[in-house]
């Protein structure tokens, strides 16, 4: 597609047990207007050929095979080559909800929104689907949603958007401002500094209040898997937040999240 309204940025790493169902969510939604990029990381399984099969099957899907960089520079792949007017970041183990992009995107063309936030379900493993219980707090101010990307919630925060699945952002304003993935190779969690760094230089955040996204158990994620340089990457984020909390002199509950966020990683 040409001029697709919403590129959909997919990266996939030895996925072979879940994209299908992650893109099949994606091609039974009624909204056309949209590309779907897939960057192959490097993957060793099957992922890659059933993702081209795909790319077969239906013209607005791409797929984009390279050497594995892990998920931060993998995402980047995808917004370079990207050209819809709005980005979503969709995990290959993961989902979106049935007919879900046409009202998501009237809300944030309505809006003229840089980046739109929504609420996640979690998929357990038993296939029970929990819903989120988030309320979305529209007084928040800037510094108050910096601080609730760095960290790890507080039982008074009543929702949470450091993920960068977790919103839709405006593609120009990501590329005019430069906003970039770092590699998580270097940094422990590259989703806590982009999420930070987007309410930061956003001019427009607005939240759509409906479940979009389907977070999914997976023990093999790279979250849930055990790294032996874990400390020493946790402690560079550490001190990557630090630098952007005193940036923007945000506040000792802010504080106390990063704290809490290394502490728990």
């Amino acid at each position: 597609m040409k001029n697709p309204t919403v590129s959909i940025i997919i990266p996939v790493y030895n996925a072979e047990g879940t994209i299908t169902r992650c893109l099949d969510s994606i091609i039974h939604q009624t909204y056309s207007s949209i590309e779907v990029i897939i960057i192959d990381d490097g993957s060793s399984d099957l992922s890659g050929s059933i993702c081209d099969n795909y790319a077969t099957k239906y013209n607005y899907i791409q797929v984009i095979h390279k050497k594995n960089e892990g998920l931060g520079l993998t995402r980047n792949v995808g917004i370079d080559n990207s050209k819809g007017q709005y980005i979503m970041f969709v995990d290959s183990d993961d989902y979106i909800e049935k007919n879900c992009l046409f009202g998501l995107y009237q809300y944030v063309k309505k809006n003229n929104s840089d980046v739109c936030f929504f609420h996640r379900a979690k998929y357990l493993k038993n296939g029970v689907v929990k819903e989120s219980q988030e309320i979305f707090d529209s007084k928040c101010n800037t510094n108050e949603l910096i601080g609730l990307c760095l960290g790890e919630p507080l039982k008074k925060d009543l929702f949470e958007i450091g993920p960068a699945w977790k919103a839709v952002y405006n593609r120009k304003f990501l590329q005019e401002k430069n906003i970039k993935f770092k590699s998580e190779r270097e940094i422990l969690s590259e989703d806590y500094i982009f999420s930070a760094e987007v309410c930061a230089k956003a001019n427009v955040i607005c939240f759509y209040d409906k479940t979009i996204y389907y977070y999914c158990d997976n023990e093999q994620s790279l979250t849930n898997s055990y790294r032996s340089d874990r400390y020493k990457k946790a402690v560079v984020l550490y001190k990557e937040m630090h630098k952007i909390a005193e940036k923007y002199k945000l506040t000792n509950n802010e504080i106390l999240r990063m704290d809490n966020n290394f502490l728990i990683n």
